[in-house]
């Protein structure tokens, strides 16, 4: 694409509606597990049985939220030019408590048996926020050398 192109309009509106699939994922993985409390509670299903089901859910609804807040940023942040300095620290403070929050997760959900999605993210995210915080002290150097020409 070339540099004076901009995207088109409808494009930000992708970004809300996807959004707003993933946090109708979770209602429905909600409703779903919800199901499986009715099975445990009337005694077909071990409570081991619930904790394996609601291990699956959990991350599901968490990578769902994840997504969540990265479509609600596009498309706030589609507005505006995303090349600014501004923008795209607020991308890297984003990424950055994303980044921590998906370090502490095992902390506070059980891993599944594979625990490799769970590394795999961890290093997807760390990537992201690194190249997202290089580029803000890149755009914010080219800003302050832009801003003492004559």
């Amino acid at each position: 694409m070339k540099a004076n192109q901009q995207t088109p309009p409808w494009v930000r509106w992708v970004y809300l509606a996807l959004a707003v699939f993933q946090l109708l994922m979770i209602w429905v993985d909600v409703r779903e597990y919800q199901q499986y409390r009715f099975c445990v509670e009337s005694g077909i299903f071990s409570p081991a049985g619930l904790q394996d089901a609601f291990s699956g859910h959990a991350y599901r609804w968490v990578m769902s939220g994840l997504l969540c807040i990265l479509f609600l940023f596009a498309f706030a942040a589609m507005k505006h030019d995303v090349r600014k300095a501004k923008w795209i620290g607020i991308l890297g403070g984003l990424l950055t408590a994303m980044l921590l929050a998906w370090a502490c997760l095992p902390l506070v959900l059980p891993l599944p048996s594979s625990n490799a999605f769970w590394v795999i993210m961890l290093v997807a995210l760390a990537g992201a926020t690194i190249y997202a915080w290089y580029e803000y002290f890149k755009a914010r150097k080219r800003t302050e050398e832009s801003s003492y020409e004559p």
